[in-house]
């Protein structure tokens, strides 16, 4: 929506859901989640309806044409305007002449063809596109006034992330209590702290007597946003390798589709709140064991550090270890289980960060008590980061696999 002699206002994603879809139930579960007013709060009833009826429509067209596919919702603010965005997302046949389908009564199939006509004109915006690799992309948003939305998001019941955060250390407390307010210090207008950069050392080693390793790690950085991420595979030897090798190639496809379909500031910064971050990640933990089931199994150590909000959100499953090598720095918690075989909806931890900051996460070849000794024995000034990965590695476990990331912060 533009703004009278100015730019647009920047969109910014307050929450964030997916939902594959496969059969008709897996539709029925996306249009219902719009209607929970803990998931998306602010929201008037007819919109809700609106939004259901789009769902609905994009839904059945995926498991009708494409037999499977994926519902993304997110929660979106712009200037005075809220809005939630419907996205379809599937690998079919696509729509060889996407304006006549647009046309009501037009069907490839025994339907009414009501589908992509009645989407359009309940929808504020509408997309649809065909991309040459194959398949179909239709994006839907309903807009309304933002005023409503932000009483709302300021009660109580609608700050889950917030609780969340709020175990963690005082820093970190009122730092995630201010995470939902686009345009301040935690969101994404912090004018006055500079940007943090991340530098990253890595080092991943098999196991005594084994040619390739079961662990992966994997580096993205998107912006303000940085992702480390590490896997480690149950066992050793060549089906671990291949199991943390694919859930690997896996996070990073994913990651980079979602982040893609992500607003930026002019600087290129993701416009992303801690909730929404929050939600990108435990779906991305959720999609990641989906699609490794009947696996072994893999544990995941997930991180993302925040340059602009100077925090970092860490999502942990099964034996992985992280912490800020500092004394008395924090330590992540990690969940139980593994990705492939044993999933329960993990934590999202928040934690505060600073220029100078080391962090270190490690498979489990690394033991705790190896990171705990090293970080209490001198000053990180004493060594270069270079010198501390040599360190941690003469520390480690020589019968498994060893992999370690070691993140410096600078601003």
């Amino acid at each position: 929506m533009p703004v009278a002699g100015g730019e647009p206002p920047a969109t910014t994603v307050l929450r964030f859901r997916a939902y594959p879809v496969r059969q008709m139930v897996d539709v029925t579960l996306a249009a219902m989640a719009v209607q929970h007013e803990d998931l998306f709060p602010g929201v008037d009833a007819l919109i809700r309806s609106q939004l259901s009826t789009i769902i609905s429509e994009l839904g059945t067209n995926i498991v009708k044409y494409a037999g499977s596919g994926r519902i993304l919702l997110r929660s979106l603010e712009r200037g005075n305007t809220a809005g939630i965005e419907v996205v379809s997302i599937d690998q079919g046949p696509g729509i060889p002449d996407l304006d006549q389908a647009m046309e009501d009564h037009f069907t490839t199939g025994k339907t009414l063809g009501l589908g992509l006509g009645s989407v359009r004109r309940l929808a504020t915006d509408f997309e649809r596109q065909c991309p040459e690799s194959g398949g179909t992309r239709v994006r839907a948003v309903c807009w309304w006034p933002a005023a409503a939305s932000r009483q709302a998001e300021s009660a109580p019941p609608a700050q889950p992330a917030a609780r969340i955060g709020s175990r963690a250390t005082g820093p970190s407390r009122r730092a995630s209590h201010q995470a939902d307010a686009p345009g301040t210090a935690e969101g994404l207008g912090a004018e006055d702290r500079p940007l943090l950069r991340f530098s990253t050392l890595s080092h991943n080693r098999p196991a005594l007597g084994q040619s390739e390793s079961g662990d992966a790690l994997v580096v993205l950085d998107h912006g303000n946003l940085g992702f480390r991420i590490a896997l480690d595979g149950a066992g050793h030897g060549p089906v671990a390798h291949g199991l943390s090798s694919r859930a690997a190639a896996l996070l990073r496809q994913h990651l980079d589709e979602q982040i893609a379909g992500l607003p930026l500031t002019s600087e290129g910064l993701v416009m992303l709140s801690q909730a929404g971050l929050d939600s990108l990640m435990l779906e991305t933990a959720s999609t990641i064991h989906a699609q490794t089931r009947g696996s072994r199994g893999v544990a995941l150590g997930m991180a993302v550090f925040d340059g602009q909000a100077h925090r970092l959100h860490y999502l942990g499953i099964g034996n992985t270890r992280i912490l800020q090598l500092n004394w008395k720095g924090w330590e992540g918690v990690n969940r139980d289980g593994q990705l492939g075989v044993s999933y329960r909806r993990p934590q999202v931890n928040h934690y505060p960060l600073s220029p100078g900051d080391l962090v270190v996460q490690s498979s489990d070849g690394v033991r705790t008590s190896s990171l705990r000794a090293m970080r209490a024995s001198r000053p990180n000034s004493e060594l270069s980061p270079e010198g501390i990965l040599e360190e941690l590695l003469s520390r480690t476990n020589f019968n498994d696999d060893v992999s370690i990331l070691l993140t410096q912060c600078h601003a």
